[in-house]
C-alpha cells in the first residue's frame, strides 16, 4: 500500500492490527518506518520503536534503529534515560 501511495489506508490497516495485537512487532515496526520514512514524524516513530522494544527487549534491529534516530534528532540523553 505505501509503495502505492496508499500510505493512510496502511496505516489504518496496520493500526487495526495492532489494535487486535498490541504485541505484533511487525506491525509496530513498519507502523515507525512510515512515520519515519514517509511522513517525516520522528517523534511518532520513536513512539512505535519503543513499544517494539517492550514488547520485545532482544529486538537487536530496532533497537539499533532507535539509537540512530535518537542520535540523529540529537536527543541521546532522552534515549539513554529511555
Amino acid at each position: 500500500m505505501v509503495d502505492q501511495g496508499q500510505v493512510q489506508e496502511a496505516i489504518a490497516a496496520l493500526e487495526a492490527v495492532v489494535k487486535k495485537d498490541p504485541k505484533n512487532e511487525q506491525a509496530l515496526t513498519e507502523l515507525a518506518m512510515i512515520h519515519l520514512l514517509d511522513l517525516k514524524q520522528s517523534e511518532q516513530a520513536i513512539g512505535y520503536l519503543q513499544r517494539v522494544v517492550d514488547v520485545n527487549p532482544a529486538n537487536q534491529v530496532v533497537i539499533s534503529e532507535l539509537v540512530s534516530l535518537y542520535e540523529e534528532e540529537r536527543r541521546t540523553d532522552e534515549g539513554l534515560q529511555y
